[in-house]
């Protein structure tokens, strides 16, 4: 359905004028030759059109679409789910994205499929999977700003950059999250949490601490507790506190949180030696 149909649609279905579009950045004739297919608005003026609706330009296309996802944003919502959840087979998803792009040459889902290959290499070759984020990060780093998927890809590939690195890409990326999208608590707490786990590695528990503590009220927002453990844990790692931190290890074997209890096991077992080293 065109552009103008769609925006005219969706304002008369939530009773607004063509002037509670517009706000003063267009005229009511614009508006109306819009609706009317009369004239086609530029890229960032559709964008203020659609924001003015209350909505998302993905929702927007939703709706546009007849209530249905095409295949390339079925692609992209299963990636972003992937990434937050650890509900989907990286492998098998890869190999949807491969498969579409050997019928469309589209950028988003070759990164996406590029970022997948990174995350699947990432504990078996590390040079490979460095190699992959850095083709992603090649087109990303010339952008003037990104885009919801943008900034799901920029955290996927963190953990390939050097820490400092990874940390300024965090902060800019982070400002863009609250201002354009403050409602992706889950990706301001990621983008937070692995930095903290970089700072972590390098053995900087002090600066690492800082990252960790801002998580905390974003998990609890978000209701995940399994990842408010995990950051307590972690605390207690950089505050010398092992008691503690076998006591939220335990908390997360018990309710199930096996694949982060194992994960925290591992970085328990490397800090506690290097500890008593000193």
């Amino acid at each position: 359905m065109e552009f103008g149909k769609v925006l005219k649609q969706i304002r008369i279905s939530r009773n607004l004028k063509q002037t509670d579009l517009s706000q003063d950045f267009l005229s009511r004739t614009s508006i109306s030759k819009i609706e009317n297919g009369k004239q086609i608005p530029a890229y960032d003026t559709a964008v203020k059109l659609i924001n003015n609706l209350g909505l998302t330009p993905m929702e927007f296309d939703y709706i546009a679409s007849g209530y249905k996802w095409d295949k390339k944003q079925l692609l992209i919502n299963e990636f972003i789910e992937s990434v937050q959840y650890h509900t989907k087979n990286l492998d098998e998803l890869q190999k949807k994205c491969q498969n579409y792009l050997e019928f469309h040459n589209d950028t988003d889902i070759f990164h996406i499929r590029l970022t997948l290959l990174s995350l699947l290499e990432y504990n078996h070759n590390i040079s490979v999977s460095t190699e992959n984020a850095a083709l992603v990060w090649s087109d990303l780093e010339k952008f003037n700003t990104w885009n919801k998927l943008d900034l799901f890809l920029i955290n996927s590939i963190l953990q390939t950059f050097p820490t400092a690195t990874a940390i300024n890409i965090s902060k800019y990326a982070l400002n863009i999250v609250i201002k354009k999208y403050p409602h992706l608590k889950y990706l301001q707490a990621s983008l937070l949490s692995n930095c903290a786990k970089m700072l972590m590695a390098d053995n900087n528990f002090m600066e690492a601490k800082i990252f960790f503590s801002q998580t905390l009220p974003l998990y609890q927002a978000l209701f995940r507790y399994d990842l408010l453990l995990l950051t307590k844990l972690y605390l207690s790692l950089c505050d010398n506190n092992f008691t503690q931190a076998q006591e939220y290890l335990s908390f997360l074997k018990n309710i199930g949180a096996t694949t982060l209890a194992d994960t925290a096991y591992n970085e328990f077992v490397r800090v506690k030696k290097l500890r008593y080293k000193h």
